[in-house]
C-alpha cells in the first residue's frame, strides 16, 4: 500500500527530517510504501539532501523520498510565537506544490511515530478540506480566540502538526487563496489559527492517539477531556501512534523528555549521528540548572512551555531560568 506523506522543513532542522524518516521506516508493515516528499526551503543544502536521500537505500528502498524546492515569500512574514518556524506557512503550498495527490498526510517534524500509519491515512473524511486531532489546550486556555478568529466556537479546533489533507477539495473551493492572505495575521500561530479560520467547520476530527501532544497531556486526565472525548479516546491517549512535541521542549534540547530516548535512538540511525550536534549531545548528557530547586519550591505548570523563561522566587530571590 502507498502513502505519500509530506513534511517541511529549512535547513536547520534537516536532521529532524531524516530521524523522522528513519522513525517511519522502522515503524512500518512490511507491505507499506511510504511516498516522503520534502518542502524545502531555499536555504536547504544539497548536503542534507544527499543525506536524508540516503534513507532510501539504507531500507532497501522500500521508500521513496522526494524533494520540492519553495521561494522565500514567507521568508519573513510576522511572526512573534519564539518556538515555530516561519517554514510552517509553506503548508499552504502542498496543494501547488504536490499537484500528483488528492489526498496526502502532514507531518510536523518534531514528532515519535509507534506504528504504521495506513490506518490514519485511509481516514474517511468526506467533504472536509482535512482531518485533525482536536486541541484540548486551546479550548481550555484560549479565552477569545474564537471571537479573534471569527468563527463560532472552537469545537473543530485542531492541531495542524498531523494532518490528512483532502487536496482535491482544497483546490476545488480554492481555501489557499483565502488562506495566504491571512499569513502573518496572528502572533501566536503561523498557520495554525489561519487553517482553522478557513476552513471551520469542515475538518474532520481525529482519535487523539494520532496526535498526542505534550501540551495537552495533563488536561488528558481532566474533565473537560472526559467530555469532549469518549473514554476509549482517552485510553488511547496513553498509548499514542504519534506524539507530538509541541511547544519550545524538543528531544533535541531537553534532558529527561518524554519519550527522548526512542527519538534519540532513531536519530543514532541517521548519517547525522556522527556530527556533534552540541543541542543534542548537551540535552542528554548534561543536568538541568535549577533542577532540585524547581522540585522544592515551582509549582508545576506545563503552560510554562510556551514561555521563554520560568521564574522562580525563593525567599525574595527572583532565579530565571530559560525553558527549551
Amino acid at each position: 500500500m502507498k502513502i505519500p506523506i509530506v513534511v517541511i522543513s529549512d535547513n536547520k532542522l534537516a536532521f529532524a527530517v531524516a530521524t523522522l524518516f528513519v522513525n517511519l521506516m522502522e515503524t512500518k508493515n512490511k507491505e507499506t510504501y511510504y511516498e516522503l516528499n520534502v518542502l524545502i526551503t531555499p536555504d536547504f543544502t544539497q548536503e542534507n539532501i544527499d543525506k536524508i536521500k540516503s534513507i532510501e537505500e539504507q531500507y532497501n528502498n522500500e521508500c521513496s523520498i522526494s524533494f520540492v524546492n519553495l521561494d522565500s515569500r514567507f521568508e519573513n512574514i510576522k511572526n512573534e510565537t519564539g518556538h515555530i518556524a516561519n517554514a510552517c506557512a509553506y503548508k499552504l503550498c502542498i496543494s501547488e506544490s504536490l499537484p500528483m495527490y488528492d489526498k496526502i498526510l502532514y507531518l510536523d517534524t518534531d514528532i515519535i511515530v509507534f506504528e504504521d500509519l495506513g490506518q490514519l491515512y485511509n481516514s474517511e473524511i468526506g467533504d472536509n478540506y482535512f482531518a485533525g486531532v482536536f486541541s484540548i489546550c486551546h479550548y481550555l486556555y484560549r479565552e477569545g480566540l474564537a471571537e479573534e478568529l471569527k468563527i463560532p466556537n472552537l469545537l473543530y479546533y485542531v492541531n495542524a502538526g498531523v494532518l490528512v489533507f483532502n487536496l482535491k477539495k482544497i483546490r476545488e473551493d480554492n481555501i489557499i487563496q483565502k488562506a495566504v492572505k491571512l499569513i502573518g495575521s496572528y502572533k501566536d500561530s503561523v498557520d495554525q489559527h489561519i487553517w482553522n479560520k478557513i476552513c471551520y467547520p469542515h475538518i474532520k476530527l481525529l482519535p487523539i492517539k494520532y496526535n498526542v501532544t505534550q501540551t495537552n497531556d495533563n488536561e488528558y486526565d481532566m474533565i473537560i477531556a472526559q467530555c469532549a472525548h469518549i473514554r476509549r479516546e482517552l485510553e488511547e491517549s496513553r498509548s499514542p501512534v504519534i506524539y507530538h512535541y509541541t511547544g519550545i521542549r524538543k528531544p533535541w534540547n531537553c534532558l529527561n523528555i518524554k519519550y527522548g530516548i526512542i527519538w534519540l535512538r532513531n536519530y543514532n540511525k541517521t548519517q547525522y549521528k556522527d556530527i556533534a550536534h552540541k543541542f543534542v549531545y548537551d540535552a542528554f548528557r548534561s543536568p538541568q540548572t535549577f533542577n532540585l530547586l524547581e522540585r522544592i519550591f515551582s509549582v508545576k505548570n506545563e503552560y510554562y512551555l510556551r514561555e521563554k523563561y520560568k521564574v522562580i522566587t525563593i525567599m525574595g530571590i527572583t532565579i530565571k531560568k530559560r525553558v527549551y
